[in-house]
């Protein structure tokens, strides 16, 4: 009986195919009959018929194209819609009966629900009907219903609408809207995120190509730099008027609209007021003109709405010329110190807080394990620990902040540095030290950044190679770290907008890669030429002595010539040390590439829902990221489409989709045998292939999969998987196109392979970036493997879940949980340890995610919303009618400053200003942030974070050469006064023609630390000395830095209380040579240079050449002598006993003795205080080093450059070795 049935149905099927196939065959006959008209009898009858043109089905279906339908009368119109109709229902008929025959219940059963042209009239909308009969399909009353809001929506206002994903938004209804809108007398824009706009331009040109005759343009991409010729503007003006008159149909990428809209207001900046005409002044106008004609004429559609109005569509132009970063090379060096910090204390904050941070397996002395951030607890517990042991004295670079006799201040800075907002008296109290110079303002202000304002936090939490990384795909190249758009996929021109973040993502970037042959040779190469590059080479491998195998112990070891010995034996031993990476960047990297920008202009997705003659209307696959919306744009909450929400967390919560556990290890010896072990790639394919039931579809929206590119993937889990069950895998590459490779490794687009008709035999891999708007027909009992990873939201996870299009109809998810995602579910749903994580744990921790990112990015919306009305008042003020007008000072106002200084960035601001009132959209925004409870300094600044920027290398301007400063040297001469200094060991009260030593250094850019500076009484320097050139009035304080005289001559004479010592000019020296070398005078000439190196032998007794000769036992004062090693940038000291010596000069403690001194011999220390600095002479020495007697070099590890960097935790044993007593 069930057989009879099945066979009576299908005979049914088949008389209703035929009944269809007849009123085709009948329509098309009367048709050509009503062409033909009344035949003329016989010979001629015949052959006017065989003269006219031929009668097709498809020249028939064209009249009803808008190219040709203005032509047809009433009658016409009605008699081919009714043809079209009844191919329609020929079409649905073939289709029923292939259902039937296949076995396919759900295609039948949506094919007999859908009996088509229910809620609208195919007279009225006969684009639509062309676009079902040449798709093969019905237009559902749902699309139908749509569509039509989409074209007419309330009000006419930009609106975003929910529809069910899997409905056929991208498929079906965005040809249906564009194809009824582009009516001549608007440019229709289709907007879609990069990694869909290649299938969105197949989807459009083959649904609107083809009976349709609309033709589909990509946007030429307009991109920063890219030229804006004046032909090049003016033809693509005409191609838009083109394409809007023939009702042709453009898909447009965010970024490219973006820079267009900043394009010609940088072109007004540019051009200034030049009267000279230049290119920048020439495309202003047609920039502009074209701007007004777009903003007036479009009509936009937007796909994934939720992509295209995130907050992270913005651009960012910098502008200006680049400039050094605040604090220079102390900036990163101080940065790579704290992440030195950070590496050695992650392991213990690991183990206190498991769930919190991730730290990567032990690696050998001297290399980086990776550390990453999983929650808010780790981050603070890291962020404690850090701050304890900076002001425990673990820090290298940060000067004295451990000084045990300064307590209550150590406490204070500490509070200072960890907090957001400090307590006004710990502020007063840091800020006092400050100006008395006992703490460095600049180095604790970057601390304060790092820590209180969360850069540190922000970047460790970042993934890398995920979320940042390096990239080698730019032109020009660089070096920095730059964003990730998807896993492996970095961003192709922009980077990140904050110097801080930018350094920290460098050096971790760095850290977990390693150097390439080309930058550790570069870097080899230049430690070869410095004195002390043997030390330094020393210092990068002293943390592998006890490694197997050993790089080169010393630095001559390595021939750079012999290609094998380099690759072998140093590249591999070195390229991965922390040492080596630092020096890489520190002394090449950043000092080429690290810059600022002054000022920076920028748009938003704002931009797209401004206000226009025509609406914007958008879809989103969820209602989620409403609060994220510009305020310009509203969802419509369409009462068809309110049962979405609920309806795929339905589908989700079937039995048939289940939780794989990756924190749990699935195999005996799995390498994910400790519980926060990633897996592996191998792993987790592994585990995809022994799943059962089979898994056929990977889609790697959580970003699990590292390291190998799409195809390495595909090939790798095409190799495991038997024959027998797949020959070919499917994955998008590089290029963004979809591709299918074979076991041949044979690879050819998937759309012209014989597998766009027959998915069966592939597996298919989605990306992070294409988990979202792909759309693959795949069989009807499919299932997928979808990773979870951090911060995945709602909506991107229901995204990729509905690749799977039949869920909840056959195909079904299986959800992989790494250990971090699983210790966020358990602790937010109190599930004990080692239990079994639910689809409804997984679902509500997504939507946990959710809320969290929205908090996180709303002060970012808040910064483009508020950017966004102040910029609309210009435009309206620009506004001529047919074009924008700018003047060069009202573009100006469209600049944003950019803050330069530590100070501006970190400093605390209490009782900030209020921001600038807009009226009431500002208000609005307003709101919204204090419903999500942010605002304030520390929302600023992590929306300042978020941010991305755009350089541009190939336009930027570079700075103006300085015009050459008028400089006169000056005359030498010999005072008369210093003559009788020489023969009687006397000064003369009030003479001219000496100074303190200090004073010499008046014009140059360390003065100003000079104020309260007091300075021994016993070391001068003469006039002649201190002059070397004279400088014009205009030049800039520092100028004079590169024309202070190194020391190099020192005349000493006894005096009543000890010895007095003058620095000498060469000229000087010279012009007295003949006079010491005479004898008889009470002053003695000495040779002396400062050791900055261990090589040469030291002079600083100042015994190494001497004229006349002096007794036997002759000593300067230690004092004295210290203070002449400070002064002219001695770097290296002789013993132990100098050191403790010299930090007791200094008022800073050592190691012997933790409150700045130590037990000397009584002599000893009653003569050395006699004279102490007070503590601002440590900043003074360290600016003295920095700017004028080691300019650009790095002497940090150094004798005196740990002194001065606060590290002053030398054992005695450092000053050992044959070298150092010389």
């Amino acid at each position: 009986m069930a057989r009879r049935g099945g066979r009576g149905a299908g005979l049914g099927w088949l008389k209703h195919i035929e009944a269809c196939r007849r009123e085709v065959a009948c329509r098309f006959a009367a048709i050509c009959d009503a062409l033909g008209g009344a035949a003329m009898p016989g010979e001629a009858g015949r052959l006017e018929a065989a003269s006219r043109p031929a009668v097709t089905p498809v020249m028939l279906l064209e009249r009803l194209s808008r190219r040709h339908r203005a032509t047809l009368s009433d009658g016409w119109l009605r008699c081919l819609v009714d043809y079209a109709l009844a191919l329609t229902a020929l079409q649905r008929a073939e289709r029923l009966v292939m259902a039937a025959a296949t076995g396919n219940r759900m295609e039948l059963a949506a094919e007999r629900r859908n009996v088509g042209h229910e809620n609208w009239d195919p007279v009225a909308f006969p684009d639509w009907l062309l676009l079902e009969v040449d798709m093969d399909i019905l237009i559902r009353p749902i699309q139908a219903r749509v569509a039509s809001a989409m074209l007419q929506p309330p009000g006419n206002r930009n609106r975003v609408m929910q529809l069910h994903m899997g409905e056929g938004k991208s498929s079906v209804i965005v040809p249906m809207v564009a194809a009824s809108l582009a009516d001549g007398s608007r440019l229709v824009r289709v907007v879609v995120a990069k990694a869909q706009s290649k299938q969105m331009l197949h989807t459009l040109t083959r649904a609107l190509g083809g009976l349709l005759g609309r033709g589909v343009y990509p946007l030429p991409p307009f991109a920063r730099g890219a030229g804006h010729e004046i032909d090049r503007l003016a033809s693509a003006q005409a191609g838009c008027v083109r394409c809007m008159s023939s009702g042709g149909v453009v898909v447009a990428h965010p970024e490219h609209l973006l820079s267009f809209r900043l394009a010609g207001v940088e072109a007004t900046l540019l051009a200034g007021g030049d009267e000279t005409p230049t290119p920048a002044a020439a495309a202003a106008g047609p920039l502009l003109a074209m701007q007004r004609l777009l903003d007036r004429h479009t009509r936009d559609i937007v796909d994934e709405s939720d992509e295209v109005f995130h907050t992270r569509s913005e651009l960012i132009y910098t502008m200006g010329p680049p400039e050094a970063v605040d604090l220079g090379a102390q900036r990163w060096r101080l940065i790579q110190s704290v992440l030195a910090l950070v590496a050695e204390i992650a392991p213990a904050v690991r183990d206190e807080h498991p769930g919190g941070l991730e730290v990567g397996p032990g690696l050998p002395e001297g290399r980086f394990a990776t550390v990453r951030i999983l929650s808010e607890t780790g981050a603070t517990a890291l962020a404690d620990r850090l701050v304890q042991r900076i002001f425990d004295g673990g820090l290298v670079g940060l000067p004295h902040v451990a000084d045990p006799r300064r307590r209550h201040a150590r406490e204070a800075a500490a509070r200072y540095v960890r907090e957001l907002e400090p307590a006004a008296g710990d502020v007063a109290t840091v800020e006092a030290m400050f100006a008395t110079g006992e703490l460095p303002e600049r180095p604790l202000l970057l601390l304060r950044g790092l820590v209180a304002h969360g850069v540190l936090c922000f970047s460790l939490r970042k993934r890398w190679g995920v979320d940042y990384g390096r990239t080698d795909t730019r032109d020009p190249p660089t070096g920095l770290a730059v964003p990730f758009r998807a896993k492996g996929l970095p961003t192709p021109r922009s980077e990140f907008g904050h110097p801080d973040v930018v350094i920290v993502l460098t050096c971790l970037s760095y850290y977990y890669s390693g150097l390439s042959s080309e930058e550790l040779r570069a870097s080899l190469e230049r430690l070869a030429l410095l004195a002390d590059g043997e030390r330094r080479y020393t210092s990068w491998v002293l943390p592998t002595l006890n490694s197997t195998p050993r790089p080169p112990n010393q630095l001559n070891a390595i021939d750079l010539q012999d290609h094998q010995h380099y690759a072998s034996d140093v590249l591999p031993r070195l390229y991965l040390l922390r040492p080596a990476i630092d020096y890489y960047l520190s002394e090449l990297l950043f000092e080429r590439e690290m810059r600022e920008f002054s000022q920076t202009l920028s748009t938003s997705a704002w931009s797209f829902a401004k206000v226009k003659p025509q609406p914007t209307t958008g879809f989103s696959g969820t209602h989620d990221a409403k609060c994220l919306l510009p305020l310009s744009i509203s969802f419509l909450d369409m009462r068809e489409q309110r049962h979405a929400k609920a309806q795929v967390l339905g589908d989700l919560l079937r039995p048939e989709n289940t939780v794989q556990d990756l924190a749990v290890p699935f195999a005996e010896g799995s390498p994910a045998a400790r519980r926060h072990d990633p897996f592996s790639t191998r792993d987790l394919l592994r585990l995809v292939v022994d799943a059962k039931p089979p898994i056929r579809v990977l889609i790697d929206v959580g970003a699990q999969i590292t390291g190998l590119s799409n195809a390495e993937v595909a090939r790798r889990w095409l190799d495991l998987v038997p024959r027998a069950k797949a020959s070919a895998a499917v994955f998008f590459d590089s290029d963004e196109s979809m591709c299918v490779v074979t076991r041949d490794g044979i690879k050819e687009p998937f759309l012209t392979s014989p597998y766009v008709a027959n998915t069966a035999p592939c597996l298919v891999f989605l990306d992070e970036a294409h988990a979202r708007g792909t759309d693959i027909r795949l069989p009807g009992r499919s299932r997928a493997a979808v990773t979870l990873g951090p911060m995945l939201t709602k909506d991107r996870l229901v995204q990729a879940c509905m690749r799977m299009r039949q869920l909840g109809c056959g195909q079904s998810v299986a959800f992989l949980v790494p250990a971090e995602v699983r210790e966020r579910i358990t602790v937010l749903r109190g599930i004990r340890p080692g239990g079994k994580i639910r689809v409804a744990d997984v679902l509500a921790w997504s939507i946990d995610e959710t809320w969290h990112e929205a908090r996180r990015l709303v002060p970012l919306w808040a910064a483009q919303g508020r950017q966004h009305l102040r910029q609309q008042l210009l435009m309206d003020a620009a506004d001529k009618g047919d074009r924008y007008e700018f003047s060069s000072e009202m573009a100006a106002q469209f600049l944003e400053s950019n803050g330069l200084t530590l100070r501006d960035r970190y400093r605390p601001a209490h009782n900030g200003q209020a921001g600038q009132t807009l009226g009431h959209e500002a208000a609005r925004i307003q709101r919204r942030c204090q419903a999500f409870g942010v605002g304030g300094s520390g929302a600023a600044l992590h929306q300042e974070q978020e941010r991305e920027r755009e350089l541009l290398a190939e336009r930027e301007k570079p700075p103006p050469e300085p015009q050459p400063l008028s400089i006169r040297p000056l005359a030498p001469s010999l005072h008369p006064h210093v003559e009788v200094f020489v023969r009687t060991g006397e000064i003369l009260p009030g003479s001219e023609a000496f100074m303190p030593a200090l004073h010499a250094l008046a014009g140059s850019s360390v003065a100003p630390l000079l104020q309260d500076l007091q300075w021994p009484p016993d070391l001068f320097a003469t006039a002649d000395f201190a002059g070397t050139v004279q400088l014009p009035i205009s030049a800039p304080r520092g100028a004079s830095d590169a024309y202070q005289r190194p020391v190099q001559w020192i005349a000493t004479a006894p005096t009543g209380s000890g010895i007095v010592a003058v620095v000498l000019s060469p000229w000087e020296a010279n012009a007295l040579m003949l006079t010491f070398r005479a004898g008889g005078t009470a002053a003695t000439l000495h040779l002396f240079a400062p050791r900055t190196s261990l090589a040469p032998r030291s002079a600083d007794d100042l015994l190494l050449y001497m004229t006349p000769p002096l007794l036997p036992g002759w000593r300067a004062p230690r004092a004295l002598m210290l203070t002449l090693l400070l002064f002219a940038g001695q770097l290296y000291l002789r013993s132990y006993d100098e050191y403790v010596s010299m930090c007791r000069l200094l008022g800073v403690p050592c190691h012997a003795d933790t409150d700045g001194g130590e037990s000397l011999p009584g002599a000893k220390k009653q003569e050395e205080d006699a004279y102490a600095f007070e503590p601002a002479a440590v900043q003074f020495f360290l600016a003295l080093f920095n700017r004028i007697r080691h300019p650009s070099a790095d002497f940090s590890t150094t004798d005196l450059g740990h002194i001065l960097a606060g590290d002053v935790l030398l054992p005695p044993s450092a000053f050992s070795g044959p070298k150092r007593a010389r």
